[in-house]
Order: C-alpha cells, then sequence, then structure tokens
C-alpha cells in the first residue's frame, strides 16, 4: 500500500474511532405511585438538562446548532444536572392514559447541545382506588 493512501486511511480510521468514543447522553423512565420520573445521565459532571414530551414520535430540526428535537413537545422541566445525572418528576394525573407518550432528554454543557434518543411510554388507564 502506498505511504499517501496509509496515511489517509490511518486518518479516517482514527476519526471514526474517536466519534466512537464520544458518550451520548442517556434517558431513563420510572415509575412510582402516582408520579413518572425521567432521568438524564450526561457524559459531563455538570450541564443544563431538559426532558421533554410529545404526543407525536416526529422529530423536528428548530434550528442550526440544535440536535433533532421532539416536534409538537411541552417542556416539563429544566433545572442544572450535577454529577452526571438530572432527575425530574411529573405527577402521572397530568398526563393522558391509554397513549403513547414520548420522551426525550435534552443537554448543555456549556458549547453543544445534545439530545437522547427518544423513549416512550403509555399510562394504565385504570383509575386508583382513593385514598381511605
Amino acid at each position: 500500500m502506498k505511504p499517501a493512501r496509509l496515511f489517509f486511511s490511518l486518518v479516517v480510521l482514527s476519526g471514526a474511532l474517536a466519534a466512537q468514543a464520544v458518550e451520548q447522553p442517556k434517558l431513563s423512565i420510572g415509575f412510582r405511585p402516582l408520579l413518572v420520573c425521567f432521568s438524564i445521565t450526561s457524559p459531563h459532571d455538570t450541564f443544563l438538562g431538559a426532558t421533554l414530551l410529545s404526543p407525536s414520535p416526529d422529530l423536528a430540526h428548530y434550528f442550526v446548532g440544535l440536535p433533532p428535537l421532539l416536534a409538537n413537545h411541552v417542556v416539563v422541566d429544566v433545572g442544572l444536572g450535577q454529577g452526571h445525572f438530572y432527575n425530574c418528576a411529573v405527577n402521572e394525573l397530568l398526563l393522558p392514559p391509554g397513549i403513547f407518550i414520548y420522551a426525550q432528554g435534552v443537554t448543555f454543557d456549556g458549547a453543544v447541545f445534545d439530545a437522547t434518543r427518544v423513549r416512550d411510554f403509555v399510562l394504565d388507564v385504570t383509575v386508583p382506588d382513593p385514598p381511605r
């Protein structure tokens, strides 16, 4: 193999490996009595986090510099994430039961906006018994 071609191959390979090494933020969804809990994990120790919800899985490009975000979304919560985590919870009575709800986390580390992959969940349509 010619030295120029070998060098180009090494540059391309190192770029691909560097792109794989960048960890993306992750969103997890949990359920507690009457609460839906969202947790965003970021590779950055301190970051600004936001949780978006939408009735549609469609993504939209709102402007340059933002990753694709859920279309027709509502911002559930925004706050400072520390120790690689940002957590928030929503009363499940505020969300529509029986339909898919799509969730996405957004992070900002002071330089770059990033987004988690879209997750979905469905709330149970049964009504809880009132406390006695």
